[in-house]
C-alpha cells in the first residue's frame, strides 16, 4: 500500500514539497465501506489549489476511501458534512 504520494506526480510531489502555504480539510476516511472515520489533514501545494478531488486522489492512493471537504478556519459547516454522508 503506498503513502498517497504515489498517487501524485513527480511535479505535483515536487511542487507539494516545496510549498509551505497549507491549508486544513475535514476528510471522512475508510478501508471499508462499513466504518468511516471523521480527521483533520494538512494539505499543501497542488492538494490544497485542487480541492477536495486531489486530496481524495491522494488518499484513495494510500489505500483508503475517502470523501473531503474543506474545512473554514477551525470549525466546519455541518451542512457541508451532511453533503458527505446523504
Amino acid at each position: 500500500m503506498g503513502n498517497g504520494m504515489d498517487a501524485l506526480s513527480r511535479e505535483e510531489r515536487e511542487e507539494m514539497r516545496g510549498n509551505r502555504f497549507p491549508e486544513c480539510w475535514c476528510v471522512m476516511v475508510s478501508r471499508s465501506k462499513t466504518s468511516w472515520g471523521w480527521g483533520v489533514v494538512v494539505v499543501y501545494g497542488p492538494v490544497a489549489r485542487q480541492g477536495a478531488e486531489a486530496l481524495e486522489k491522494v488518499l484513495t492512493g494510500a489505500g483508503f476511501l475517502a470523501e473531503a471537504v474543506k474545512m473554514s478556519g477551525h470549525t466546519v459547516d455541518i451542512a457541508d458534512l451532511r453533503k458527505l454522508v446523504d
